[in-house]
């Protein structure tokens, strides 16, 4: 590729300004806003259509009534429309010589030789049109509008019926056929004779023009190199999505040589269980392998070889044989985080590294905020006897790490799905007459002279659940939420395995309950005196969701414990009181969603002026097409500006540069084609190889990236450290700021790769400046808003700094970025994270998910039913698209899953939408003080879905189906979910206190109106706000 000019060339680039919101578009020229469809177009056509209408093709009046037969007078305005888009003329009527229309679009198309009247005065503008009329319409509009069109139609025409076809349409119908303009209707036929309905005309007219739409010459004088292009005045996100290259700078596609078995976010790692994980891998095409490295990082890894050993986040590492099949990571000796090192460095050595392997000097937070589940990042690279990968190194997979938990909707109402039966005695008779077996009872009386070890008997637990918890209350159980497991009033709890050794034939998953362990003893009580106690079940079983229990629960009974009447009430309370800390925790909500903004099919193609040019950065000339003025080279037109008053470089920098090449403007270089050599000059061969070699391009702007990485951390320490107000915290805040460019950015959805980076974290800024604050350990003496303010503004401005370079171009311009507006940005949610009360809140973390979730319900909704794309050409109704149809359908509803869900008896599967957002860390907050994080969603990445890792692997069109044909209708769930510590376990962290009271009940200032749980039915393929 050529990167430097030998000399100054002329140029004549032109440029129009950059509007917010909207793409490039011809200066003048208002933006067509998107049709709405009606509903009667097919699915396949729905993205086509609207393709069809942004390029100009179509009308309003021929978009509705999708399913309706064309007419001769509709088309003939489409082949109109279609001959002035390729040719930017306007087409003049005819002389009209029918008697039944005055259409001037039928004129038209009559004059350019397009169409024909069915006798010398009759037109029959209301005929239906066949196919064959189609093909010889389209090929006259294409030879009318294409001087020196190829208009060879030689090569197999494999149709049964084409001896249907009229002498005439013959060549146009093969034209059509060669050219994949039309193709057949299956079972070996064209249909020459068949009706075309609206939708199929509009297709047909916009795969033309597509076809073709490259087709004409440009005029334009020498030097000149226009900007001005045939885009789209609307284009549709689906289309930008088809139109995306398997292999981006946004979604890149890796040479991995060594893949590991388990899918990315279905592999959980129980810290309670064991803490050590095998991963399994595989070699393919991996011939020389001498060793395989092994990593684990807190951010997603960029796949590319460039700095492969030390990328980012990295926390331990190691090596493992070719032929071991897999190696051995311990996630209890990785030392992200441990409370009481301050600020030092501690080197990570494993066993099995050997010298090739660098250790890890790894900064450890002073007062990490606590993550009860966390992303960890892994993968293995072969590598060869020199120590290099074979192929890419590759990103390797994300595993979920940490203590399982549950999700709760505290203002749920907690149901009911089976029963406590208990007999009358304390284990019942079950032979002879007088039997006393189990049954449900919802008050039971125990009298505690008796000294009962009695029988409780769970009778309905569904299956699959794991185990079953036994709970006795002083008080009534909360009906919302149901509170497991920090459940209140609590004075005995015992957890069982299930299933449970039968103790009673005919009675499984029972259990005995020792009332002399936990209840008052007789000798402390008085005849006629009872206390209540409650009694419920929970059963647990673990949930689709990776690291996430779901819970059931008993109807509880009520048991009057006591001897004699009359009969007066006391409470068994277990603790003397309630101990409220002065702490609190947050509130959680989701706010609004942006969905995804899909890359222009051309994104490498605009750029915008992201900093003032300097003279020397001027070496060839550039046109304003709104003003026509032209920008010479100064130091090679120093006598021109001299007859202008423009004396020197930097009067020039200051007076003639911005009329042309304001900050701001925008920039589109066309690929050039070898007929437009003449008008590039001496940069045609540059800007050629540019476009050829997108590949490399690609790369060179992602290693941009992570230098850029690189220079943020650097500079942020050098720079921001200084605003920390305690002078003994500054390496707390050295480590914190570290730790917020190493992970902050990814835990928010920022990919490592996006040249946009900066543009995408700005909404977040003062939400990580209270992380990195909080994790410094700075205390609340010394912290304020304004702090929070200045930390943000300087890490903004760190950001910004390190961001602000050329970003590869056709010419090396070194003032050009890449225009956002055509750039990919992910989907995103704001979460607002507030503090209700008067008290500090307790730092913690959240996870989001965005789900489909598909029932035997809504699959069959009336009016938004599940609707799917199917991958084949195949013609609607034809043998082959059937089958093609059926296959696909089951992969989508069964295959994916497993065949696990049963929706005829009230399955529902749970698809992920996006990558889910686990452990996103919440800071402290002061009492009524609230921050607001925007969370980045990137389009579900893995093969497998998480839920279902035994599933079929994920198709491309499964997420068209599921994001675009129904991801506006009633499938696609929001949820937010925080995990904070509990009142004890907040005060046992950090060395607060090394002692609880056992006769105390801890409980956090707001307990019990804090929102940790939202959940919310809402569209994901358009904007929404709460």
């Amino acid at each position: 590729m050529i990167r430097s000019l030998k000399r100054i060339v002329s140029i004549l680039l032109v440029f129009t300004m950059l509007f917010p919101f909207s793409g490039f578009a011809e200066t003048g020229s208002p933006t067509s806003p998107a049709p709405a469809l009606d509903g009667t177009q097919s699915s396949w056509a729905a993205s086509e259509l609207l393709e069809a209408y942004g390029y100009g093709l179509t009308y309003p009046e021929v978009m509705r009534d999708f399913k309706k037969n064309i007419t001769r007078e509709e088309f003939c305005i489409l082949a109109v429309k279609l001959y002035e888009s390729l040719t930017g003329k306007t087409a003049a009527p005819a002389i009209n010589p029918f008697t039944d229309t005055t259409n001037q679009e039928i004129l038209k198309a009559y004059q350019l030789g397009i169409v024909r009247g069915v006798s010398e005065t009759r037109f029959a503008p209301a005929n239906s049109i066949t196919r064959q009329e189609i093909c010889a319409m389209i090929y006259r509009a294409l030879d009318a509008s294409l001087p020196g069109l190829n208009k060879d139609s030689t090569g197999t025409f494999p149709f049964s019926d084409q001896g249907k076809i009229a002498s005439w349409a013959m060549d146009s119908m093969k034209f059509a056929y060669k050219n994949q303009i039309m193709m057949g209707i299956g079972s070996n036929q064209i249909g020459p004779l068949r009706n075309t309905t609206r939708e199929q005309a509009i297709v047909l007219m916009k795969r033309t023009y597509t076809n073709y739409s490259g087709s004409v010459a440009p005029s334009m004088a020498v030097g000149t190199i226009s900007t001005i292009q045939p885009t789209l005045r609307f284009t549709s996100p689906l289309a930008n999505y088809q139109s995306m290259e398997k292999d981006s700078l946004f979604f890149p596609v890796y040479d991995q040589r060594l893949t590991l078995t388990d899918s990315s976010y279905s592999t959980f790692i129980d810290q309670e269980i064991s803490k050590k994980k095998w991963f399994a891998f595989k070699l393919v095409n991996a011939t020389g392998a001498k060793k395989i490295h092994w990593q684990v990082s807190t951010s997603p890894f960029v796949g590319e070889k460039d700095g492969w050993k030390t990328p980012q986040g990295l926390i331990a590492n190691g090596t493992a044989e070719p032929g071991s099949g897999g190696f051995q990571v311990d996630f209890g000796n990785l030392r992200t985080s441990t409370t009481g090192y301050i600020g030092s460095l501690i080197t990570i050595l494993r066993i099995d590294l050997t010298t090739d392997v660098l250790p890890i000097k790894l900064a450890v937070a002073s007062k990490p905020i606590p993550q009860q589940l966390k992303i960890y990042y892994v993968r293995g690279v072969a590598v060869d006897a020199l120590g290099n990968p074979i192929g890419d190194p590759g990103s390797g997979i994300a595993v979920v790490y940490g203590k399982r938990v549950i999700d709760k909707d505290t203002s749920a109402v907690a149901k009911a799905t089976f029963q406590v039966w208990t007999p009358y005695s304390s284990t019942g008779f079950y032979s002879g007459e007088n039997q006393d077996r189990p049954s449900y009872k919802s008050t039971i009386t125990i009298d505690p002279r008796n000294k009962e070890n009695r029988l409780f008997h769970f009778n309905g637990i569904g299956s699959g659940y794991k185990s079953i918890v036994v709970q006795i209350s002083t008080a009534p159980f909360p009906s919302a939420g149901g509170n497991w497991p920090e459940t209140p009033n609590l004075i005995y709890e015992q957890q069982y395995t299930l299933p449970l050794t039968t103790l009673v034939s005919g009675y499984p998953n029972s259990v005995y309950v020792d009332f002399t362990k936990f209840a008052e003893l007789p000798a402390n009580m008085e005849a006629g005196k009872y206390i209540r106690y409650y009694l419920r079940g929970v059963a647990v079983k673990k949930s689709s969701t990776p690291g996430v229990d779901e819970v059931s629960y008993s109807s509880p009974i009520t048991i009057e414990y006591g001897y004699e009447p009359p009969l007066t009430w006391y409470s068994d309370e277990p603790y003397k009181k309630t101990q409220v800390l002065q702490a609190a925790l947050p509130s959680i909500k989701i706010k609004s969603y942006q969905p995804v903004s899909w890359p222009a099919k051309d994104y490498m193609s605009h750029y915008y002026v992201f900093q003032a040019p300097k003279a020397v950065e001027i070496k060839c000339n550039w046109k304003s097409v709104q003003t026509g003025e032209i920008l010479y080279p100064y130091f090679t037109n120093i006598g021109y500006y001299n007859g202008k008053g423009i004396s020197s470089p930097q009067e020039y920098e200051t007076k003639m540069i911005p009329r042309v090449l304001p900050v701001g403007a925008t920039v589109y270089f066309p690929p050039p084609k070898e007929e437009d050599k003449a008008w590039y000059q001496q940069l045609f061969e540059g800007i050629v190889n540019f476009f050829k070699d997108l590949g490399n391009v690609i790369k060179e702007l992602a290693n941009q990236v992570s230098t850029s990485y690189a220079k943020l951390k650097s500079d942020l320490i050098m720079f921001v450290v200084d605003l920390c107000p305690v002078e003994s915290l500054k390496g707390q805040f050295k480590i914190a700021l570290e730790g917020m460019v190493n992970a902050g950015l990814m835990s928010l959805g920022i990919p490592p790769t996006l040249p946009n980076f900066d543009e995408l974290s700005e909404m977040s800024m003062d939400y990580l400046a209270e992380v990195a604050l909080t994790e410094a350990g700075i205390p609340p003496t010394d912290w304020n808003k304004e702090l929070t303010r200045d930390v943000a503004e300087g890490i903004y401005a760190e950001v910004e700094k390190a961001t602000s370079y050329a970003d590869v171009n056709p010419l090396d311009a070194p003032f050009l970025k890449l225009d956002p507006a055509h750039l990919y940005k992910p989907g995103s949610v704001e979460i607002e994270i507030y503090n209700n009360s008067t008290y500090p809140s307790v730092p913690g973390s959240f996870d989001l998910h965005v789900t489909f979730e598909m029932d035997y319900y809504n699959k069959r909704d009336p009016i938004y039913p599940l609707s799917l794309s199917v991958p084949n050409n195949y013609a609607l109704g034809s043998g082959a698209g059937d089958t093609v149809t059926t296959a696909y359908r089951n992969h989508f509803e069964y295959g994916l899953n497993n065949n696990q869900i049963n929706y005829v008896q009230g399955g529902r599967a749970v698809y992920d939408v996006f990558d889910p957002r686990i452990g996103v860390k919440v800071p402290r907050l002061e009492g009524g003080e609230s921050t607001t994080v925007t969370v980045y969603l990137n389009p579900y990445s893995a093969a497998k879905l998480s839920r279902y890792p035994q599933g079929e692997n994920l198709l491309a069109i499964d997420f068209e189906n599921i994001y675009f044909n129904n991801g506006n209708k009633k499938f696609t769930y929001f949820c937010v979910t925080g995990r904070f510590p509990t009142a004890e376990e907040y005060l046992l962290s950090g060395s607060q206190v090394f002692y609880l009271d056992p006769s105390l009940n801890y409980a956090f200032a707001n307990e019990g109106s804090s929102v940790l749980y939202d959940k919310h039915q809402k569209p994901v393929s358009t904007k929404w706000s709460k």
